[in-house]
């Protein structure tokens, strides 16, 4: 039986008897199990080298020399990599689609290409390398499990989010006269994409000013893209200075009053 180490650990072989290859040549076939203990952890990850020793052919000799498997994948020979590096999510965006009932995709990229059962169903469908899609239709709590070629479990959990922004809309006047421009304020109960001719005083609050009495709306979006329209009224702007349409001139006569 030939010795083999692997990674410096010695694995014990044990022979399964001659075989023949495709090709119609003999071969000796054994068989060993590599396992890492745990304080042996440390191992420093990355290619292991499979070394043989003690090789023995059907003449009896013995060979001489170490021989070092090859470390270049090939399409009969397969590199043995040790990793302990638990895989993770390294981006999650959500958008929301208007087709569909309104649904948000959500695409999540891996440190390293991962599968599991929500992956071979296609619940989590692969687009790229290391990047997964998923749709949903209802905001809820997701916790999505995966593990990489070599075992390691990951996971991670977030919230889809299908709710529309909550936003209030207040007027600088209050509807009261006045002959300055009306500030609109915009304020929303989470995070807002940029408002086309609105200026951004915060993520969650945009103004504008008015010169004009009447009744608006606005289309509003949060970071995720879920759509609300806020309608507002301007009224009691007013930069119109007044004028005499007429002018009736009283003379005063001490003895007879007015005339």
């Amino acid at each position: 039986v030939p010795t083999v180490t692997i990674g410096g650990q010695n694995v014990e072989m044990t022979s399964k008897g001659l075989a023949q290859t495709n090709d119609g040549q003999d071969i000796y076939v054994y068989e060993g199990a590599f396992t890492i203990a745990e304080d042996e952890s440390l191992m420093e990850e990355g290619k292991l080298a499979v070394v043989l020793s003690n090789v023995v052919d059907k003449a009896g000799n013995v060979s001489k020399d170490e021989i070092v498997l090859n470390q270049t994948p090939t399409s009969n020979n397969r590199v043995m990599i040790y990793d302990r590096t638990i895989p993770e999510i390294t981006s999650i965006t959500q958008e929301y689609e208007s087709k569909e009932d309104r649904r948000i995709k959500v695409t999540i990229v891996t440190s390293e290409e991962v599968s599991g059962s929500e992956f071979h169903d296609y619940a989590w469908r692969k687009v790229s390398e290391n990047t997964y899609i998923n749709y949903f239709y209802s905001t809820q709590d997701v916790k999505v499990a995966f593990a990489d070629k070599a075992g390691n479990p990951g996971s991670y959990s977030f919230t889809v989010d299908k709710t529309a922004p909550i936003v209030t809309a207040s007027v600088s006047n209050n509807g009261e006269p006045t002959n300055k421009a009306v500030v609109v304020t915009l304020t929303s109960n989470e995070a807002l994409q940029e408002i086309e001719g609105w200026t951004k005083v915060s993520d969650t609050v945009f103004t504008k000013e008015y010169t004009e009495n009447n009744t608006f709306s606005v289309d509003v979006k949060d970071i995720v893209g879920n759509p609300t329209t806020v309608e507002f009224e301007v009224k009691g702007y007013d930069a119109i200075a007044p004028k005499y349409e007429t002018l009736r001139l009283l003379r005063i006569y001490p003895e007879y009053g007015t005339n």
